[in-house]
């Protein structure tokens, strides 16, 4: 899997099954089939040139795994 796992503390529990042991991963990536992976990103079309990137919050205790935009201000690109 890519990106690191960020240690930051999180506010809020796990929203499936209440746990607080979270986890952050910066970089979501997807296998596309053949040849390298590509980033998870917002695109205005599958062909169109990626306008922001996503991070997750994954769960430890259940795998639940949210995914949110690093920057929200990327939405203003579309």
């Amino acid at each position: 899997m890519a990106g690191q796992p960020s240690s930051a503390p999180f506010s809020r529990p796990c929203s499936r099954c209440g746990s607080p042991d979270l986890r952050r991963v910066d970089s979501v990536l997807t296998e596309p089939g053949v040849g390298d992976p590509a980033f998870l990103a917002l695109a205005w079309s599958w062909s169109g040139e990626p306008k922001g990137r996503f991070r997750a919050e994954i769960c430890r205790a259940c795998g639940h795994a949210e995914l949110f935009l690093a920057d929200p201000a990327d939405l203003d690109q579309l």
